[in-house]
């Protein structure tokens, strides 16, 4: 065999590995997605459902207080993302 058919069969080998990675965790999504379903319909339930879920407006993020540190962690963080 040559080089060229060598390497379009391991192409292909690899190509059909991944299909089946992405069949895989489709599946693994599809019953991820049921599980919270059954969760939010699920009789007595105390959880809320996410149309009742509001976010916090931009004026209300800036009214929350930051403390120092956090915003020294961050400047640090920024300088230098490399750096943990």
């Amino acid at each position: 065999m040559e080089t060229s058919g060598i390497l379009a069969v391991i192409a292909i080998v690899i190509s059909l590995c991944l299909f089946i990675k992405v069949i895989s965790l489709q599946s693994q999504m599809n019953t991820i997605k049921a599980d919270l379903e059954w969760m939010r319909n699920r009789a007595g339930s105390q959880a809320v459902p996410s149309s009742a879920v509001t976010y916090p407006t931009l004026s209300e993020k800036q009214e929350a207080p930051v403390s120092s540190d956090l915003d020294e962690r961050l400047l640090s963080l920024l300088r230098d993302p490399v750096k943990r």
